[in-house]
């Protein structure tokens, strides 16, 4: 009988992964042959080196998304506007955000005379992860949802060579690319791409780009809590909105890993609608990267631990500390979590309230708040 590494497993699934994946990208408009589709992820496998890579349970799925980035120039040509820009029938365009990967911007369609927000994503490592916050942004549909509507991908000429990955990526007056990676490259990849802190994002490096086309909201969370005086009942209202939103969230599969004041908006009624799917990710594919903001990340998470739904009920705890706390200083805030999970005070006049936050910020998350629970509790307030 032959024996099969634990490693070897692994690079089955990679590729098995692989297959499922391209062709479930391209079988939107293509009835691609799997067979086909095996051929070249193998071909690619080889010719990149990878198969020689120390992969294991925790890398395989990143390093997935790191191969399916360098196949982008082998999409669909029905899927791709080539230099035709739809983003360019949209007016009064405004820069309204900015991240490590992407631009938003304000616009108006004088068609339908409308403004929506559209998010302007450089396709590069960050591809196969902009595929999911589209597919789950596109099943969300929820009152405190900020609602998807369209998305589209844009090829550019870029006429100039890009200093990126080691010289390893350039772009020929051609339009066309050649890409090579070292196994240091990859490795580097996997280091880098879940990291939410901002680095800087330059356009001008990018010649594809996905659009994701949303509705436009009129500010977020941290911005509205600092320029408007609420009231206790007005805050418990903004809670339940988001609970109710990440219970929708939670219930379709999806944990949004990225939860925080700014990642949560104010529409122009007033209604809360949980955004930013960037980092979201669907429960039968997790990957358990270390991802997120910090000050909102688990503890499990930070712990390179597997990690599950709860993950964002750590980030919601703190979310629900900073709408009643009113912290002057981040460092406040930091004492005044130190003390809740070391139980010594309570750090509000309610008793259900400090009972409420501090059940959510457990360290062990068996022993966090349900959601269920947190609705209970909240009703209580």
């Amino acid at each position: 009988m032959e024996f099969i590494s634990k490693k070897d497993k692994i690079k089955d699934y990679l590729i098995l992964s692989l297959i499922e994946t391209i062709a479930e990208l391209y079988g939107i408009n293509y009835n691609i042959d799997k067979n086909i589709v095996k051929d070249n992820i193998l071909n690619k496998l080889d010719q990149y080196n990878i198969l020689d890579i120390n992969i294991n349970q925790a890398n395989v799925l990143e390093l997935k998304n790191q191969i399916i980035s360098t196949l982008i120039d082998d999409l669909p040509r029905d899927i791709i506007q080539n230099n035709v820009s739809l983003f360019n029938n949209y007016k009064n365009s405004q820069l309204i955000g900015t991240g490590g990967y992407a631009n938003v911007y304000q616009v108006y369609n004088p068609l339908d005379d409308t403004k929506y927000a559209i998010k302007k994503i450089g396709l590069g490592n960050s591809f196969y992860q902009s595929i999911v916050e589209i597919r789950s942004m596109a099943k969300l549909n929820h009152k405190n949802i900020v609602r998807y509507h369209t998305s589209w991908i844009e090829s550019i000429d870029l006429n100039k060579k890009i200093d990126k990955f080691n010289n390893n990526v350039v772009i020929f007056e051609d339009n066309t690319r050649l890409v090579k990676f070292s196994n240091d490259d990859l490795l580097n990849f996997m280091d880098n791409s879940c990291s939410t802190e901002n680095s800087e994002y330059d356009e001008s490096t990018y010649d594809k780009f996905l659009f994701i086309q949303m509705e436009l909201c009129k500010d977020n969370l941290k911005d509205y809590l600092i320029n408007n005086l609420l009231s206790f009942n007005d805050k418990v209202i903004i809670c339940k909105q988001i609970i109710d939103g990440l219970k929708y969230i939670h219930d379709n599969n999806v944990i949004h890993r990225d939860l925080k004041l700014t990642n949560i908006f104010i529409d122009f009624d007033k209604n809360i609608k949980i955004g930013d799917f960037g980092l979201a990710i669907n429960v039968y594919d997790m990957n358990y990267e270390e991802v997120g903001t910090h000050g909102y990340i688990a503890p499990e998470i930070l712990e390179g631990k597997c990690y599950d739904k709860s993950a964002d009920l750590y980030s919601l705890g703190i979310i629900i500390l900073e709408i009643f706390g009113n912290f002057t200083t981040n460092m406040e805030k930091i004492m005044t979590i130190r003390k809740i999970k070391e139980n010594k005070c309570d750090i509000f006049d309610n008793i259900e309230l400090n009972n409420f936050i501090s059940g959510l910020l457990k360290n062990n998350p068996d022993d966090r708040l349900s959601l269920n629970n947190v609705h209970l509790l909240l009703s209580n307030l």
